[in-house]
Order: C-alpha cells, then structure tokens, then sequence
C-alpha cells in the first residue's frame, strides 16, 4: 500500500475528507530539515514552497510557475500539479457541493494562511495536533530498521532469515496479507492445523492491533485461500 492510500485510510479513521500538508514545519524557516521534510515524504516534491490537499480520492499539489515543471517531474501520478495564482486551493475547494471535514496541524499554519486557503463557510477545519503524515513516517521507519535488521541476520544466519521468509530471501515481505502468511507457516512448519488458519490468524491480528493501533489500516486480514 503506497503511502497515500495510507493517509487515506487514517483520514476515514479521523472522520475527515481531505488534509492540508505544507512544506514548512512549525518553525517556518527558509529551510525544512529532513526528517519534517512532510510533503516531500508524501508527494516526492523537493521545491522549496508548495501545498498539498489530498482527499480521500484525489490529491492535489499547489506549487508556483518555478516549480510546474519540475513537480511534474518529481511528483507521482496521485497528484495533480496546480500551478499559484492560476488554480488555488479555495479554488477546489467552493466547487466542492457539500460540507467537509478539512484536516490540519495547527503547529504548521497561522490563521491568516488558513484565510487564504479557506473560502467557504461549508468547510469544517478540524486541527489534528498529531501530524498524520508523523505517523505514516514513523511506521516506513521502523521497517526500514526492521529491514537492515534482517539483512544483518541474513549475513551471520541465513538459515533463520530462510525460514522465516518460507524459503524466499525478500527480508519478510514475501507476503500481503495476514491470512496467507499464517496458513504458510502452519502448512510448511506442520505447527497448527492449517484449516483453522483464519481463526489463528484473527486472533494473531487481534493481539498485534491491540500492541499497535496505529497499523490498524495498513494491515489488513485477507479472506482468499492463498493458493
């Protein structure tokens, strides 16, 4: 799942429709460190000004004419480039025939920049002190060090890494979904009967929700027979 289907799915868990991503971070200087560097990690863009509005089915980024060309380069297919002054947010926004939930860090914007971005009466802004975009950073940063963990073990033990990835050496991602991950180990391991792969692997997600709740929509349960 790409990183804007994740956002997404956090939105629906917030009871929003859309969220706003500046390029600042909360000290609003020239330049944004890396690791707050939040719309360059959701969109690729690495200019020095922009915005994004992504919606639960659509995603926008606004940048100025020194940026339309390179965005375009840089930025996935997800988002559609508007060039500033030429097609502005509130401009989405009032063509918009119903009230929305509008989502943002109160830490990244002033109120006079929410003016600009807002015109309608009909948006709700709803401020989300934990940055969303935090949290998705947060979890590609705990398998990026999951990751190099395994290629450690891959070099001292390769037959642990082997049977964990059941026979394919891709570091734990051999498989999507939960179910077809318990129903493998059970059938090449012969621990636990594999007809009861379902039950065994709501219970294991049920127990890693509960120590995780922030997975919950990245990690989904599978209900396919895996061959």
């Amino acid at each position: 799942m790409n990183k804007i289907n994740q956002l997404r799915n956090i939105l629906n868990q917030e009871t929003c429709d859309a969220y706003l991503i500046p390029k600042n971070d909360e000290y609003f200087g020239e330049h944004v460190p890396e690791n707050k560097d939040r719309l360059k990690f959701i969109s690729g863009f690495t200019g020095s000004t922009g915005l994004a509005l992504i919606f639960k089915n659509k995603s926008y980024l606004f940048v100025d004419g020194r940026y339309t060309l390179q965005a375009k380069n840089e930025v996935n297919k997800d988002f559609k480039i508007c060039e500033v002054p030429k097609i502005k947010p509130h401009h989405i926004l009032k063509n918009i025939n119903k009230r929305i939930t509008l989502g943002f860090d109160p830490k990244l914007f002033t109120l006079s920049s929410l003016k600009n971005i807002i015109s309608k009466n009909s948006i709700n802004l709803k401020p989300i002190n934990l940055n969303l975009i935090d949290k998705i950073y947060d979890l590609y940063k705990n398998f990026k060090s999951t990751t190099v963990h395994a290629r450690e073990l891959l070099k001292n033990h390769p037959e642990y890494i082997y049977f964990t990835s059941l026979g394919h050496k891709y570091y734990f991602e051999h498989t999507t979904t939960a179910d077809k991950f318990l129903y493998e180990m059970e059938l090449r391991t012969g621990i636990g009967a594999h007809y009861k792969y379902a039950e065994h692997c709501r219970e294991a997600l049920s127990k890693w929700f509960e120590k995780f709740p922030e997975t919950k929509g990245i990690i989904f349960e599978g209900s396919a027979e895996p061959e």
